[in-house]
């Protein structure tokens, strides 16, 4: 419960607990509907079954409430991770001047890793803004679950992504829905990446930039596969999962570059028309 990336019921009825206090077996399916969940009222008994004997929520008559000991072991939990994590993640940084190479023939493996390290990054710097170039938006269509808790994650942290998107097809403006938040910014206008990446994947933190290179293949494959649908109703499946499922040669590094990181920033500030502080410094 609660590690999924598709929630089940008894991790959304957790999170509607989490904001409302306590609610009957009614009220939690009506939220439910509200959010386009829908669950029988008998699940729904099911599930507040299960969490009650797992001690994660207590009833009360007939409302049920989060056990408050849960709340706090959970919470200690968090705070002592969040800790570790921080103190600990530093060796997947580079020191300036430097950098980190990685190797994958997965997808998935780069797309899980490749998230954590950009979150790592923008906590690690105390830089909140992380400026994102990308040819496609694959990872939208493929791994939309981990893409929702990528989103999520930075909202939880405040932290603001500028993107552009260097596609204009159909499933390139599909993947928007996931961007509508206020502390994303993106567009598919064209800019300097737009000829000179078409193969590459960049993102910059403070001094920091991660740089994704998918091998001519898989490139291909992608940008076929995105050219030739101009809607749902002609999407395969079956070659979404035979692309995403083929073996790969993709390179990643994250490299500690205060000058190079600098002429990503002004590009990203021209784009936006926001203001550039200078070599290896945020953007406002």
């Amino acid at each position: 419960m609660l590690l999924d990336a598709t929630p089940k019921l008894e991790d959304l009825i957790v999170k509607l607990l989490a904001d409302k206090v306590s609610a009957t077996a009614l009220d939690i399916q009506n939220k439910l509907m509200e959010e386009a969940q829908e669950f029988t009222i008998q699940a729904i008994y099911k599930a507040l079954g299960l969490l009650e004997t797992s001690g994660v929520i207590v009833k009360s008559k007939k409302k049920y409430s989060l056990r408050v000991s849960w709340v706090l072991d959970i919470s200690h939990l968090a705070k002592q991770a969040s800790l570790n994590y921080k103190n600990n993640s530093k060796t997947y940084l580079p020191k300036k001047g430097r950098r980190i190479i990685w190797h994958f023939n997965d997808l998935l493996a780069l797309n899980n890793f490749w998230s954590q390290i950009l979150l790592l990054a923008a906590e690690n710097t105390n830089n909140r803004q992380i400026l994102t170039w990308m040819p496609h938006p694959w990872f939208h269509l493929a791994y939309s679950e981990q893409e929702e808790q990528y989103i999520k994650s930075l909202e939880i942290t405040g932290t603001k992504l500028f993107l552009i998107n260097g596609g204009d097809s159909f499933l390139d403006h599909w993947a928007e829905k996931y961007w509508q938040t206020n502390n994303i910014e993106y567009s598919n206008s064209p800019s300097w990446f737009h000829d000179k990446y078409k193969d590459q994947y960049i993102n910059v933190v403070g001094d920091l930039i991660l740089t994704v290179k998918l091998d001519d293949k898989i490139t291909q494959e992608i940008d076929n596969f995105y050219q030739k649908i101009g809607s749902f109703d002609n999407l395969d499946f079956s070659e979404v999962f035979r692309i995403f499922g083929l073996k790969v040669k993709v390179s990643m590094w994250l490299e500690n570059n205060p000058e190079k990181a600098n002429l990503y920033q002004k590009q990203f500030a021209d784009y936006f028309g926001i203001k550039s502080n200078g070599p290896g410094n945020k953007i406002n």
